[in-house]
């Protein structure tokens, strides 16, 4: 009996204190995971959420709200609200109801990230409310994290990819915020790069501010982004906020911020050895040494674009550049920029995972090697092997009245380049030629005596030939055929340029010995006819005439 009695007794008081339990447990206090699937997402029943956490899959009909009510723990370092949907949503923050004021929204997208700072008054409590409002039938995900912004470590550019990059946290989604405490670069620039490897982010950054998406410092590259800064643009402890602002609900991407990448190729050899730089984002950086021994530097990298200097890394954004010199895809590099100094490269090919760079020393062909004499000399040659320079040395002797070199092309363009004790290039130059689809030809000539300006003298010259790949051509190097002609030439014994030399371009060389003129001549004339247009007559006592252009650090003379 006492059995039979109790037995329903204890049964009646356990469905009551389980009914009790629910009606309590629907406070902020229960475990979300418990609740979730029970409820429904109105006001009166809304999805319970404990920060940190994620709320995945909810099912929202047309212009019907759903409701996330999110419990804030005391430890907290702001809050991180992301929204994904597979439609547009607009996203409301409230605070005390679901009706209750409203602190932050977002509206019209898929992909919505709210950001709260610690110090905004964010209550630890159960009083935040998430409303969700869907522009069509759709599913819903909602998570929320407890910190504003996460800490990423400078990076000490040991590696390519980055001891301290930081990859997306597991199973997060939207806009993420990163705070980075700035030192001073090695090489004086500060990189940061965003490697997206699924989906599209992009990269926003400031100073001690939310990086808005008009901020100045941003890259919106399609695929991963990079965005670099020199020594003179910040200062060491600075606290940088670094934005990944996720353009999809699937993005997938790392993080890194610190010193460059910087891969060492040691001083220049004699022998090529072509080397594959690994590129980050389309971009890759190296470092060489020129030593005394470098004449000139040969540097080539197809595909790429070459940033040198010599004090700093080079930096690099889309549509902007700082460096000493920039390339496309070689250069010959001479005094009196070259020293034996190091130097700093940067390499940017877009799309491409790394570039093949031949960085060498430049040597100068003697032709007595190629059965040639080393000042008079007729040879035909052709590019370097796809490089767009080749230089000769001349060694010009005693007392030459002149010396006439020429550069006829059989494919391609070519132009040329004359120095003295050094290799020319088309920046540093003291003769040059740039005729277009012609032959070029310089007539060097000795200078006035003490006039202190450059000219022919007997010492080892240069001669630098220059065209973009493939390209062929004959050069040669002599004394300037020169015409005796009587003082007097009227017609019908005028001086016609005979057949031999109509094409000739460049200086044709008359000489006169006599030139006591008759008696009662009064002048001397020259008169030039038939001639094409540009044609100069120059006339020099004693020596042979001449004019030719020049370049100083790059300025035509």
């Amino acid at each position: 009996m006492s059995n039979r009695t109790l037995t329903p007794s204890f049964g009646l008081l356990f469905l009551f204190a389980l009914s009790a339990s629910a009606c309590e447990g629907s406070g902020a206090a229960d475990p979300p995971a418990l609740r979730t699937a029970a409820l429904l997402g109105d006001p009166d029943d809304p999805y319970l959420l404990s920060a940190p956490d994620t709320i995945p899959a909810i099912d929202a009909s047309t212009d019907v709200s759903r409701y996330v009510r999110v419990t804030v723990p005391g430890e907290h370092d702001g809050l991180r609200v992301a929204v994904r949907a597979t439609a547009q949503v607009d996203v409301y923050v409230r605070r005390d109801a679901a009706d209750g004021s409203i602190v932050r929204q977002s509206h019209d997208a898929d992909l919505h990230t709210l950001f709260f700072e610690a110090d905004q008054v964010v209550a630890a409590d159960a009083n935040w409310w998430i409303e969700i409002h869907p522009d069509a039938d759709c599913q819903i995900d909602v998570q929320v994290d407890t910190a504003y912004a996460l800490a990423l470590g400078w990076d000490d550019g040991a590696t390519l990819t980055g001891t301290s990059a930081q990859a997306r946290p597991d199973g997060a989604f939207g806009d993420h915020l990163y705070r980075v405490t700035t030192e001073l670069p090695d090489f004086g620039v500060w990189r940061n790069v965003l490697r997206v490897s699924g989906g599209e982010a992009d990269l926003f950054m400031a100073q001690n501010a939310f990086p808005q998406d008009y901020s100045s410092y941003q890259s919106q590259r399609v695929g991963s982004d990079r965005y670099h800064f020199r020594q003179n643009e910040f200062s060491a402890n600075q606290s940088w906020y670094l934005r990944v602002r996720a353009r999809s609900g699937d993005a997938d991407w790392s993080i890194v911020s610190g010193d460059l990448f910087v891969e060492d190729l040691g001083p220049l050899g004699d022998v090529a050895a072509p080397h594959a730089l690994t590129l980050d984002v389309g971009l890759g950086y190296f470092t060489t040494e020129a030593t005394a021994q470098t004449r000139a530097w040969r540097l080539q990298a197809p595909g790429a674009t070459l940033h040198i200097d010599d004090t700093q890394a080079p930096l690099v954004r889309d549509g902007y550049s700082l460096e000493d010199h920039r390339y496309q895809e070689q250069a010959l590099i001479v005094p009196s920029y070259l020293q034996a100094r190091g130097y700093l490269v940067a390499a940017v090919a877009d799309g491409e995972a790394s570039v093949t760079v031949d960085s060498r020393n430049h040597l100068a062909i003697d032709p007595t090697t190629l059965g040639h004499g080393s000042f008079a000399f007729t040879l035909d040659d052709s590019d370097d092997e796809g490089f767009g320079y080749r230089t000769y040395q001349v060694v010009v002797p005693l007392e030459q009245i002149g010396w006439e070199v020429t550069l006829t092309p059989t494919e391609g363009e070519v132009d040329l380049y004359v120095a003295r004790a050094q290799i020319p290039n088309e920046y540093e130059n003291d003769a040059m030629s740039e005729a277009v689809a012609t032959t070029d030809a310089l007539s060097l000539v000795p200078p006035d005596p003490n006039s202190g300006t450059f000219g022919l003298t007997n010492d080892v010259f240069y001669v630098t030939v220059r065209g973009a790949p493939p390209f062929s051509f004959t050069l040669s190097s002599d004394n300037p055929e020169i015409t005796q002609v009587p003082f007097i030439n009227e017609a019908p014994d005028q001086i016609v340029n005979d057949l031999a030399h109509q094409d000739r371009v460049g200086w044709r060389y008359y000489r006169v010995d006599d030139t006591e003129p008759p008696l009662g001549t009064i002048g001397w004339i020259l008169e030039l006819a038939e001639h094409v247009p540009g044609t100069e007559i120059a006339i020099r006592r004693n020596a042979a005439p001449s004019r030719w252009l020049r370049r100083d650090a790059g300025q035509t003379q």
